[in-house]
């Protein structure tokens, strides 16, 4: 099985280590789950960028390429993803459209649309995207996401019960 090693991003789960799996290393049941929502899938390019994934891959289907991406049930990162899921309604400004979200056979997966040439931010000093980051911050900033469940952190640092609040996106 092909998969790399990438370094947790949050704080919660900072010592957890994401396997990235290729499409072809994905078991049956989980690539007939993504091909119940997208028909055949012609070729699929594993993407290398990102932590928080085990499968990330721009799958090429009948309908145009989608960014796909997934975490095994199991692992913390999926409240995470399901929060990804929840708010990008909210922001379709700014940020890809979901497409579907599906989990089964193991796998908790999002859907995007697909956006050629996108990669992420370089934050570094005197990087030329960092005025492109401040305007996204700025037209983030007014944006609402009403409603949402969010989990409550407890005094250890982890999510424990689940409380409705309007909040900034």
């Amino acid at each position: 099985m092909k998969s790399s090693s990438f370094p947790a991003s949050t704080a919660n789960d900072s010592e957890i280590t994401v396997q990235r799996t290729d499409w072809n290393d994905l078991s049956q049941a989980v690539r007939d789950l993504i091909e119940a929502h997208t028909g055949p899938v012609w070729a699929a390019r594993t993407v290398p960028a990102g932590l928080n994934a085990q499968f990330a891959a721009v799958l090429d289907t009948e309908n145009g390429p989608l960014f796909t991406k997934g975490l095994r049930t199991d692992h913390p990162g999926v409240a995470r993803q399901g929060r990804e899921a929840m708010i990008n309604p909210h922001v379709l400004s700014l940020t890809p459209q979901l497409r579907w979200q599906v989990e089964g056979a193991g796998w908790n997966l999002l859907a995007f649309a697909y956006i050629p040439g996108a990669r992420h931010a370089d934050y570094s000093p005197g990087s030329a995207d960092l005025p492109t980051v401040v305007q996204v911050i700025n037209r983030l900033q007014p944006i609402r996401c009403l409603d949402l469940p969010v989990k409550r952190p407890s005094s250890g640092g982890r999510l424990t019960s689940t409380m409705t609040v309007t909040w900034p996106c």
